[in-house]
């Protein structure tokens, strides 16, 4: 049985090395990669940049890292 590091809803972040951003989203889905046997996750991204281009994406466990809770005063 595999055990997956994150649930769907969890809140994940992922460093662009390309960009030099930081990015967040949330987990929506999350799959076995039979072929390599990797946990795989679709993340729904918050960034409006990505939003209009790629609103969510597919990554290996290991590009992925926990976020925890929002600050709310960064939100409004």
């Amino acid at each position: 049985m595999n055990c997956f590091k994150y649930n769907v809803g969890d809140l994940v972040k992922m460093y662009d090395c390309q960009e030099h951003k930081m990015f967040f989203g949330y987990i929506t889905d999350l799959a076995l990669d039979p072929k390599s046997n990797i946990n795989m996750y679709e993340v729904y991204w918050f960034d409006e940049e990505t939003a209009d281009f790629q609103p969510f994406s597919y990554h290996e466990e290991f590009s992925l890292q926990p976020h925890g809770v929002f600050d709310a005063s960064i939100m409004g």
